[in-house]
C-alpha cells in the first residue's frame, strides 16, 4: 500500500508484469472492503498478488535438519567456530571449533553477521545492522488477522517510515507481526542491542495507529535480529576468494532465507563438483574488490 509513483509501488507493479504474475490493483475503499483492519490514505492505492505467501523460518530449518540426518549428516550445534585454514595447495581444510579440530576436503562457509568479522576472511564491504521486530495483540481478536483473511503486506505511509507485517498464524495469544524496513542501526553480533525500547514501541504503534488501526494494542513481544547487507543489496555466494576449494554464501540483507533452498543447491553443487549449472556471476565475492566499507542500506 502507497502512493501509486512510489518506487516499491511501482516496482512491484513492473516486477510482476515482466514475471507474469498475476495482481490486482486496489483503490482505497475497495482495499478496506476486502481487508477491514487496513486504513489507507486517500491517495494510496493497494498493489494485491493473490498467489503470495509467507514461509515459516523456524519449520523449514527443522525439516531441512531432519532430512539432512536421515541422509547422513552429522548435525553439531552449540560449537562456535574458531578459525578455519585453508591447505596452500588447494586441497583440503582444517576447521577449529570449541570442541575440536575437523579435517575435509572442502568447506562451505554460510556466517551470517558474522561475515564482517575476521573469523570469515572474506575481506568484503559488509554492514551489519540491527532490526526490531514487534508482535502486537488485536483489541478486537486476531480473527481479522488470520491467513485467508489478511495478507502479508508492506505500507509506505507518507511522511512515515515503511512497515510491514504478517497474518497472525500462532493463535490467539501469538499476535500479529510488524516491522520496520527502514530503522537500521549499525552493530555487530558482539555490541547489538538486544533490549527493545519503548520509544522503539511508541514508533511502531504511531505508524499502526495511521494505517492498521485495528492492530494498535498491546505488543506481547519484541525479537531484535540482524541483517548483514551488501553495497548493492544482492547476496554473496561463490567460491572463497582466498581458498578455492571453499565456498561460501553471506550478506543476504534481510531477504535472504525465501532462497534457502536454491543457494544450498547452487552450495552444494560448488563444494560437491567445484562447479554449478547455476548462474552467479550477480552474486560473485570479488565484484566488491576496492570498494569502501558501506553504510547500512535497507532492501528496497
Amino acid at each position: 500500500m502507497g502512493r501509486p509513483d512510489h518506487s516499491v509501488v511501482a516496482g512491484g507493479m513492473q516486477s510482476a508484469r515482466e514475471a507474469g504474475l498475476a495482481y490486482e490493483v486496489l483503490d482505497p475503499a475497495e482495499v478496506r472492503r476486502r481487508f477491514p483492519p487496513f486504513a489507507p490514505g486517500a491517495d494510496m492505492i493497494g498493489v494485491y498478488e493473490p498467489t503470495a505467501g509467507f514461509l515459516r523460518p523456524e519449520a523449514a530449518v527443522r525439516l531441512y535438519l531432519e532430512e539432512a540426518a536421515r541422509r547422513g549428516a552429522d548435525l553439531r550445534f552449540g560449537e562456535p567456530v574458531l578459525r578455519w585454514e585453508a591447505a596452500p595447495s588447494g586441497d583440503g581444510v582444517e576447521v577449529s571449533s570449541a570442541a575440536g579440530r575437523y579435517e575435509a576436503a572442502r568447506l562451505v562457509i554460510t556466517p551470517g553477521p558474522w561475515a564482517a568479522g575476521p573469523v570469515a576472511k572474506l575481506d568484503l564491504p559488509l554492514a551489519v545492522a540491527r532490526v526490531v521486530m514487534f508482535w502486537f495483540d488485536p483489541p478486537g481478536g486476531v480473527e481479522p488477522f488470520v491467513p485467508g483473511r489478511f495478507p502479508v503486506y508492506v505500507c509506505l505511509p507518507d511522511g512515515g517510515e515503511r512497515f510491514y507485517g504478517f497474518p497472525a498464524h500462532e493463535g490467539p495469544r501469538g499476535g500479529a507481526k510488524v516491522a520496520f524496513s527502514l530503522q537500521l542501526t549499525p552493530c555487530s553480533p558482539e555490541t547489538i542491542d538486544r533490549h527493545v525500547h519503548e520509544s522503539e514501541i511508541a514508533l511502531m504503534k504511531e505508524h499502526l495507529a495511521r494505517c492498521v488501526p485495528a492492530l494498535d494494542g498491546p505488543c506481547i513481544a519484541a525479537r531484535t535480529c540482524m541483517y548483514t547487507n551488501t553495497p548493492d543489496l544482492h547476496f554473496v555466494i561463490g567460491t572463497h576468494p582466498a581458498a578455492p576449494q571453499c565456498a561460501v554464501a553471506a550478506g543476504f540483507s534481510g531477504h535472504g532465507f525465501k532462497f534457502a533452498s536454491a543457494v544450498g543447491e547452487i552450495l552444494a553443487d560448488l563444494a560437491v563438483e567445484g562447479t554449478t549449472r547455476h548462474d552467479i556471476s550477480l552474486f560473485a565475492p570479488t565484484r566488491f574488490q576496492g570498494a569502501r566499507r558501506p553504510v547500512p542500506v535497507p532492501y528496497v
